[in-house]
């Protein structure tokens, strides 16, 4: 059996584009009110896995109680505060037995695999393109969660 992804994220925006690049289902956070119930709800007994992107300590505060037990906690985002942690409360950690573990990208070996992807075909990236003068929108809508994918500049000389 494969992975099954629940994308969690704000927007119709970010909903289409987490079901076209294969999400099984899709929370919105803008909506929801509890997430950890609604992953609960989708997966009987909570996720095998959550991978936290968001640099925001609210991904970090939530991702826990999505866990089944047993579960763990992928940290990817880097929050601007560095005093948070992927973490839950003791009792909870005891309990669930939960797994915390950090993840950052760029080794030789993901290099590798990136360029072996790209060859066969298999990588899309989704370009928001634009020029230098649209560099004040991009970072708003950045800092909002609305900018999908990267944003390419062209820069004229």
């Amino acid at each position: 059996m494969g992975m099954r992804v629940i994308a969690v994220d704000g927007g119709d925006d970010k909903r289409k584009l987490c079901k076209d690049l294969g999400a099984e289902e899709f929370i919105d956070f803008e909506q929801a009110k509890d997430l950890a119930a609604e992953v609960t709800r989708i997966t009987t007994y909570g996720a095998h896995a959550v991978i936290v992107f968001a640099a925001s300590k609210e991904g970090y505060a939530v991702a826990p109680a999505m866990l089944r037990p047993g579960g763990t906690v992928v940290s990817v985002g880097l929050p601007k505060d560095p005093s948070v942690v992927a973490g839950a409360p003791p009792i909870m950690m005891a309990l669930k037995k939960l797994n915390i573990v950090g993840s950052v990208t760029g080794t030789l070996k993901d290099v590798e695999e990136a360029l072996d992807f790209t060859a066969r075909g298999l990588v899309h990236p989704i370009l928001t393109k634009g020029t230098l003068a649209d560099v004040d929108k991009f970072c708003k809508l950045m800092e909002a969660g609305k900018l999908p994918g990267r944003a390419v500049l062209r820069i004229a000389a």
